[in-house]
């Protein structure tokens, strides 16, 4: 998933501001105090129309139009983090999802202030009856902030209704087409049935096409007993290039995991001169590779036999995403744990007696996540190793 930002603006703490608003009204325009401005600051047009900008930190980092994420969850968790430290709170909005395989196209988050408040009194008009309504302690103000998250990338699956309308914008006009959208409909009915279950096929005939017209294209796969694509390799001649002029460091993440077919997309990429990152291969792995890894990679009188192990990283970067950001950026609860899943200098039993205290303080005993990283603790904390 690469979403990015397709549109963003932001607001402060709207309960806060409201407030000085109608102060500022009430005043004729007096400028507001040093505590006040350091909330936010607001415009107001002369329509009347009063917009909320938070005052700007060096620390903050600011969405940017067409920024992008590795994944949705890393782009909610950037923008909420925004709203922690501008003093504004959101919340999810909408998603837009694929009907055929359930992904998410897009995303909408806004601000926790949209909308605006009932009067706390409101007249029946029927009755005339006085029906009064529940006080809040924060009021909306109208926010208007946005952010958009869109997936972007080769993958992405737009649907023939999609489909007719960006060609549409290419084209000038739907009467430039050339065609309806439901003669789009029919195109990806039959092309599905064309396909049906040689989709694995019709890629290894056109890997052999590229391979006939440039030799310098190389691809190798592997198929279990039933004839199924179970791990496929490929480069061409730029990646073969480049890891040519830049392969001295290569790196391998397999933590990309394909929709449909639950198969491992597993880039090999480095980096040139200029500090761009370049592909050197790429490639699609079947779920077996925790146990290839050291049977194919097996001792030797050089070199002892190589072990699969979880990345510390991404599994650092998942905490937040995982039990909150409150928890792990607002308390010393990654700073202590980090004291025993870090290093490999303890012993396994000061990392089990660690453990055990850190999740006892902040009474995270049952937690479901972390009862299951503990399980796999000898594939990823340092002490066992």
């Amino acid at each position: 998933m690469g979403p990015k930002f397709r549109e963003c603006s932001s607001c402060g703490d709207s309960s806060h501001i409201s407030r000085l608003v109608g102060d500022y009204v009430s005043n004729g325009g007096n400028s507001l105090s040093e505590s006040e401005i350091s909330v936010s600051r607001f415009n107001i047009t002369h329509g009347g129309h009063k917009y909320y900008i938070p005052k700007y930190s060096g620390d903050i980092s600011k969405p940017e139009v067409n920024q992008s994420f590795d994944s949705l969850e890393k782009g909610i968790e950037f923008y909420k983090e925004y709203g922690r430290l501008s003093r504004f709170n959101v919340r999810l909005n909408i998603k837009m999802k694929d009907d055929r395989d359930e992904i998410i196209l897009r995303k909408y988050i806004i601000c926790g202030r949209v909308g605006f408040n009932d009067l706390p009194r409101n007249l029946d008009q029927s009755s005339s009856k006085i029906v009064k309504r529940r006080r809040t302690v924060s009021g909306r103000c109208g926010c208007k902030a946005i952010c958009v998250f869109k997936r972007i990338g080769p993958t992405m699956n737009i649907g023939t209704s999609k489909s007719f309308t960006l060609m549409k914008e290419q084209v000038g006009g739907y009467g430039n087409i050339g065609a309806s959208v439901h003669d789009f409909q029919n195109f990806n009915r039959d092309l599905r049935c064309y396909v049906g279950e040689a989709d694995a096929q019709i890629l290894l005939e056109k890997f052999k096409v590229l391979h006939e017209t440039c030799e310098s294209f190389y691809y190798a796969y592997d198929i279990d007993c039933e004839g199924h694509l179970t791990n496929l390799f490929w480069a061409d001649a730029t990646a073969r290039r480049n890891y040519e002029l830049n392969g001295d460091v290569v790196s391998f993440d397999a933590t990309f995991n394909t929709n449909r077919y639950n198969m491992i997309f597993a880039p090999f990429t480095g980096v040139d001169k200029h500090d761009l990152c370049v592909t050197f291969a790429a490639c699609l792995l079947c779920h077996a590779m925790k146990a290839a890894v050291p049977e194919v990679f097996k001792a030797t009188n050089e070199y002892p036999a190589t072990k699969h192990r979880l990345c510390m990283w991404h599994i650092i970067q998942k905490s937040p995403l995982k039990l909150g950001n409150r928890l792990c950026k607002e308390t010393d609860f990654m700073e202590k744990m980090k004291k025993f899943i870090w290093f490999s200098t303890i012993e396994p039993d000061e990392f089990e007696s660690g453990w055990l205290s850190v999740m006892k303080e902040f009474k995270l005993e049952w937690n479901k996540w972390l009862g299951k990283m503990y399980s796999l603790r000898k594939s990823w904390i340092p002490a066992y190793f």
